[in-house]
C-alpha cells in the first residue's frame, strides 16, 4: 500500500490533468470510481475493462481533474472522518495532511485573528524549500504581532524598524572575534568573549571606515564614574595608572622667583634689591630656603610685609639666602608615617581613603585624607614587595614587583587574598584598569598581564622589548599605553586582543616613570629623559616639552581635571604643567632628594607617596582646603528705600572673614536726582577706616560698577562696610559688593 500511495504522490506533482469534469453529477463520480476500479484490478472489475496500465493512467488524470474541481468550487469533504477510511496506513496518511496543511497555508496570508502559528521553526524547516527569502510578519498597526517564546534573529534585513517596542531580556550571543566589517554608516552592539572575561563592544561604521570600543561597565559602590574624561570631581578610575588619580579642580597661583635676601632675624628677611607692596603679602607663604639656596626648605606663612622685608609666623633658616613667596602654601600638612626609607611605591584612592602601596614598608597603609590618621595592615611578601596599585571600583589592588602574589585587599576590612603570577621578580611597575580588566604592566617580566578581577585568572601577552621594559601604564578610554623605561619604545595594546603597536621615542634608556591622560593627550613622565612628552593617542606622534631639572627626575604624575602634576624624585620641586601649552611652572617642596614616588588625587588634595621622606605630603591646591584663592561671591543690599533730600544717606554691610573687595556697584533708582559722592568705608573708625573709593557719580536711572578699589586686609573677623551718599533725590537704590573669598 505504501508504495501505491507513494506513486500516487508523484503522479500529482508530475501530471497535468485531462479536460475537467463535474463531479457533483453521479455521472462523474462512477467515471472516476470506474477508473479507480480498473486501476487497481488491472481491467477485471471495473466496467470499462481497461488494463491495470492504460487505468492507471487514466484515473491518475481523472483525479487530478477531480481536486481542481474540488478546489473551484470551494466545497470539500466536510463530513469525511479518519474512521471512514478502511485502508490500514494511517501514519501515512497523518503525514500527507500534516505537510499539506502548511504548504496550504504558506501558499496565501494568515489572518492573525484566527490562526496561531505554535512554532515559527517549522514553517521555516519543514514547509520551505528555499531559505534565501524572507518571513515577514505584518501587524502592527491595529494589532500586534506578539511572540511569547524565544526568537532568535539571525541577520535583520536592511530597512527593519523597530517601533514602540519593550524588550524586557534580551539575550546576545557572544562572539570569539570582533567584527572588522560591518554594513556602511551603521553601528553595532555585541558581546566578545576574549577568553577570559565577556565586553560589550561598539563596533561604528563612518563612510566605510570601521572603529571599534568597549563600553566601560560601571562596578563601583562607593562613588559612580562619571567619566572616562575627568569630568566629575571625586573621579576614581580618571588617570588610574597605579601611580595617580585625577578629578577636576581649577588653576593655582604662580610662586614668585627666587628672591635674594639676608635673614634678619628668626621671623624676618630683607630683600637686596627690589621692592614689595606693602602689606601685599600678608596671608601668602614664604619659602624659606635652609642653606643658600638649596632644593631644601620650609614654607611659613608671611604675617606681616613693607617694602623691603616680610615677617613670617615660624622661624626662617638661618643660613638661607634667598625666599620665594606664592599666595597658597603647596604643603599644606605632613604626616609622619613612621615606616622607615624606601617605604612606598605608588597609591590608590577608592572614593573614601588613600593607600600607599608598600615598597620597603612592611605594611599597607590606609589614610584618612581629612586627619592623616593612618591604618596599617601587615602584608608579609617581605621587601621591594610592590610597585603600583589599582582600584577597580570595588577592590585594591597590589601590583607585585618582587613579591610572588599579585594582592586584592578588601578596602572595608584590609583583607587580602593573593594570586600567584610565576612570573620573574622585579616583575611589575604599576598596573592600570580599563573598567574590565586590571593590567599588570611588565618591567622585568616577558609578559603583559592582564586579569580578571572576578577571579584573579591571568592572561600573558609577550611584549618582546626585553627586560625592565616599561613603567607604568595609562588607558585612554579605548587603548592601553605602556610607558617605556628602559624600552626604545612606547607601546599601545588593543585590550580585546592584547594586540601591540609601538612607536619609537628616541628619549634613552630609563627615560619614563609613569604617565597619564588629560582627556585628549598622553603625558609620558620624565626620569631620565630630558623632556615630558605629549603623545596624539590617534597617531602616536610625540611633542616634548624641556623641563630643566635634574637627571631622574620625576617619578609618577597626577591630572586634576585643569593641570598636570609631575611628582618629584630627585627634583626640588612639584611641577604643575599646562596641557594646553607645556609650560611648567615649579614649587619647592622642601623634602630633599629621592622624595616621592608616585602621587594620588582624592578630589581635594594631592598627596605625594613618601620614597626616602619620614613623612606623606599632603598638598592642598588653592581651589580647595584652607588655601583656595580666589572664589567669587556676590552681596547684594536689594533696593532699599533712602531720603537723600537731607544731603546724605548710609548703609552697613558685612564683611565675611578672609574676604576682600573686588568690585562696588551702584545702582541710581530715585524717583529723580543724581547720586553724588559716592565712597565706600572698610572697617570704621575706630577701625583701620580704609576708603575704598570716594567721590563717585551716578547719574538718576544709571548703574556705577567701580573695580579700582584701594588696598585693604583681609580679616579673621566680620568687618563693617559703610556706604555714604548724598544727592538732591529721595527713593530707592541698590548697592552690589563682589567678594574675593580665601576660606
Amino acid at each position: 500500500m505504501k508504495k501505491a500511495i507513494s506513486f500516487i504522490l508523484v503522479l500529482l506533482l508530475c501530471v497535468s490533468a485531462t479536460a475537467q469534469s463535474n463531479y457533483s453529477t453521479l455521472t462523474g463520480a462512477k467515471l472516476l470510481y470506474n477508473y479507480f476500479i480498473d486501476f487497481i484490478s488491472g481491467g477485471t472489475v471495473g466496467t470499462s475493462n481497461y488494463s491495470a496500465q492504460t487505468g492507471q493512467k487514466k484515473f491518475q488524470d481523472q483525479f487530478i481533474d477531480f481536486l481542481k474541481w474540488a478546489d473551484s468550487v470551494n466545497t470539500g469533504l466536510t463530513s469525511l472522518q479518519i474512521s471512514d477510511l478502511t485502508v490500514t496506513d494511517t501514519a501515512y496518511i497523518d503525514t500527507l495532511i500534516a505537510n499539506w496543511a502548511k504548504i496550504t497555508k504558506l501558499g496565501g496570508n494568515i489572518d492573525a485573528n484566527q490562526k496561531t502559528i505554535t512554532n515559527l521553526g517549522a514553517l521555516k524547516t519543514d514547509s520551505v524549500t528555499s531559505n534565501s527569502g524572507n518571513l515577514k510578519l505584518s501587524g502592527y498597526g491595529s494589532g500586534i504581532v506578539e511572540i511569547t517564546d524565544t526568537l532568535e534573529v539571525g541577520t535583520l534585513i536592511s530597512d527593519t524598524t523597530v517601533v514602540k517596542t519593550t524588550i524586557t531580556k534580551l539575550d546576545l550571543k557572544n562572539q570569539t572575534a570582533l567584527d572588522s566589517t560591518i554594513g556602511t554608516d551603521t553601528t553595532r552592539i555585541y558581546p566578545y568573549d576574549d577568553g577570559s572575561s565577556v565586553r560589550l563592544v561598539v563596533t561604528k561604521d563612518d563612510n566605510a571606515t570601521e572603529a571599534t570600543a568597549f563600553l566601560v561597565e560601571n562596578t563601583t559602590n562607593l562613588n559612580p564614574l562619571i567619566s572616562n574624561l575627568h569630568k566629575g570631581r571625586r573621579q576614581i578610575f580618571a588617570g588610574n595608572n597605579g601611580l595617580g588619580q585625577s578629578a577636576q579642580v581649577f588653576a593655582t597661583p604662580v610662586q614668585s622667583d627666587e628672591i635674594a635676601g639676608t635673614r634678619t632675624s628668626d621671623i624676618v628677611f630683607t630683600r637686596t634689591a627690589g621692592e614689595w607692596t606693602e602689606d601685599a603679602l600678608i596671608g601668602q607663604y614664604a619659602f624659606s630656603y635652609a642653606e643658600g639656596t638649596p632644593s631644601a626648605g620650609t614654607w611659613l606663612p608671611i604675617i606681616d610685609n613693607d617694602t623691603t622685608t616680610l615677617t613670617i609666623s615660624g622661624t626662617l633658616h638661618a643660613t638661607g639666602t634667598a625666599v620665594r613667596t606664592c599666595p597658597w602654601k603647596p604643603i599644606s600638612a605632613l604626616y609622619a608615617h613612621g615606616q622607615g626609607g624606601s617605604a612606598y611605591i605608588g597609591g590608590v584612592f577608592d572614593g573614601q581613603s588613600i593607600w600607599f602601596v608598600p615598597y620597603n614598608s612592611a605594611n599597607l597603609t590606609k589614610v584618612n585624607p581629612a586627619t592623616g590618621a593612618m591604618t596599617h595592615y601587615a602584608h608579609d611578601q617581605g621587601s621591594a614587595a610592590y610597585e603600583g596599585g589599582v582600584f577597580d571600583g570595588q577592590n585594591i589592588w597590589l601590583v607585585p614587583y618582587n613579591s610572588a602574589n599579585l594582592t586584592k585587599v578588601n578596602p572595608a576590612t584590609g583583607a587580602m587574598t593573593h594570586y600567584a603570577h610565576e612570573q620573574v621578580a622585579s616583575a611589575y611597575a604599576g598596573g592600570v584598569f580599563d573598567g574590565q580588566s586590571i593590567w599588570l604592566v611588565p618591567f622585568k617580566s616577558a609578559n603583559l598581564t592582564k586579569v580578571n578581577p572576578a577571579t584573579g585568572a591571568m592572561t600573558h601577552y609577550a611584549h618582546e622589548q626585553g627586560s625592565y621594559a616599561y613603567a607604568g601604564g595609562v588607558f585612554d578610554g579605548q587603548s592601553l599605553w605602556l610607558v617605556p623605561s628602559s624600552s626604545t619604545k612606547l607601546t599601545k595594546v588593543n585590550p580585546a586582543t592584547g594586540a601591540m603597536t609601538h612607536y619609537a621615542h628616541d628619549q634613552g634608556s630609563a627615560a619614563y616613570f609613569g604617565g597619564l591622560f588629560d582627556g585628549q593627550s598622553i603625558w609620558l613622565v620624565p626620569f631620565k629623559s630630558a623632556n615630558l612628552t605629549k603623545v596624539n593617542p590617534a597617531t602616536g606622534a610625540m611633542t616634548h616639552y624641556a623641563h630643566e631639572q635634574v637627571t631622574d627626575t620625576y617619578a609618577g604624575g597626577i591630572f586634576d581635571g585643569q593641570s598636570l602634576w609631575l611628582v618629584p624624585y630627585n627634583s626640588a620641586n612639584l611641577t604643575k604643567v599646562n596641557p594646553a601649552t607645556g609650560a611648567m611652572t615649579h614649587y619647592a617642596h622642601g623634602q630633599g632628594g629621592s622624595a616621592y614616588f608616585g602621587g594620588i588625587f582624592d578630589g581635594q588634595s594631592i598627596w605625594l607617596v613618601p620614597y626616602s621622606p619620614s613623612n606623606l605630603t599632603k598638598v592642598t591646591p588653592p581651589e580647595f582646603g584652607l588655601e583656595k584663592y580666589p572664589n567669587l561671591d556676590d552681596y547684594t543690599t536689594g533696593n532699599f528705600e533712602t531720603d537723600i533730600a537731607s544731603g546724605e544717606a548710609n548703609k552697613d554691610i558685612d564683611v565675611p572673614v578672609n574676604c576682600s573687595i573686588n568690585s562696588i556697584t551702584l545702582k541710581n533708582t530715585l524717583s529723580s536726582g543724581d547720586i553724588t559722592n559716592f565712597q565706600a568705608i572698610l572697617d570704621p573708625t575706630p577701625g583701620d577706616n580704609d576708603t575704598l573709593i570716594s567721590g563717585k557719580i551716578v547719574a538718576n536711572g544709571k548703574t556705577g560698577v567701580f573695580k579700582t578699589i584701594a588696598d585693604h586686609y583681609t580679616n579673621s573677623t566680620v568687618k563693617k562696610l559703610r556706604f555714604n551718599a548724598t544727592g538732591n533725590g529721595a527713593g530707592g537704590i541698590e548697592i552690589i559688593v563682589t567678594f574675593y573669598r580665601r576660606d
